[in-house]
C-alpha cells in the first residue's frame, strides 16, 4: 500500500496515526471496561486475556458494516466476491479494532524494551512493501518490530477466514520477538 504513495503523504499518515495514539488507547481501555474486559497492564500476561477479549469482540465486529479503516490498513479489495463458506475480508469494525489492540501491544513493549518507539520504516530496498509502515525501533536496526503484524493475534484471520482462533498468539509473538532481540543483543557482545 505505502509503495503507492508520495513520501509527503507517507510522513503525514504516520504522524497523524502516531498523534492519535493516545485516543486509541483510552478507547481501547474504555471498550474493555464497558465490556468486563481484562485489566490492561503493560505486561507480557496480559497479552493472553486481552487476546481472548480481542477475539470474542471481532465476532461482533465481523457483522458491524461501520465503514472507516485505520490508517495503516490497506482499502478492501472491490473486485472480492466471496464464495459461499469461504473465506471473507475482517470488516473495517475488526481492522479498527486490531488498530486498538495494536497501541496495547506497542505499551508492552515499550515497558520490556525501555526506549523503544514508533518509527516510519525506511530502508534501502525500494520495494520493500514494509517502507512507510508504523514499525517500532526496538533498539535492532535490521529488525524493527512490526508491531500491527504482532497484534493480528490470529483474530482477523479466525473471524474473516474461519481458521483456528490461537488464544495464545499475541502473546506468544511478543515473546518470540523479544526472544529474538534478545539473542541479538547477547550476539553483539
Amino acid at each position: 500500500m505505502y509503495l503507492q504513495m508520495t513520501r509527503d503523504e507517507v510522513e503525514r499518515r504516520f504522524a497523524e496515526w502516531v498523534a492519535a495514539e493516545d485516543d486509541r488507547r483510552g478507547h481501547l481501555h474504555a471498550c474493555v471496561a464497558a465490556t468486563g474486559g481484562p485489566y490492561l497492564d503493560p505486561t507480557l500476561e496480559s497479552l493472553r486475556a486481552l487476546n481472548v477479549w480481542y477475539y470474542a469482540r471481532a465476532v461482533e465486529a465481523q457483522v458491524d458494516p461501520s465503514p472507516g479503516r485505520p490508517l495503516w490498513a490497506p482499502p478492501p479489495n472491490p473486485d472480492f466476491v466471496p464464495r459461499p463458506g469461504g473465506p471473507r475480508p475482517a470488516s473495517d469494525a475488526v481492522m479498527r479494532l486490531w488498530d486498538l489492540v495494536t497501541v496495547h501491544v506497542a505499551d508492552v513493549l515499550r515497558a520490556q524494551v525501555p526506549g523503544s518507539r514508533w518509527i516510519c520504516f525506511r530502508n534501502g530496498d525500494r520495494r520493500d512493501d514494509r517502507n512507510g509502515k508504523p514499525m517500532m525501533d526496538i533498539g535492532w536496526p535490521e529488525n524493527s518490530a512490526d508491531v500491527i503484524m504482532l497484534a493480528h493475534g490470529s483474530v482477523p484471520a479466525a473471524v474473516g477466514s474461519g481458521r483456528p482462533f490461537q488464544p495464545d498468539d499475541l502473546h506468544d509473538k511478543v515473546v518470540r520477538t523479544l526472544a529474538q532481540l534478545d539473542a541479538y543483543r547477547s550476539a553483539r557482545g
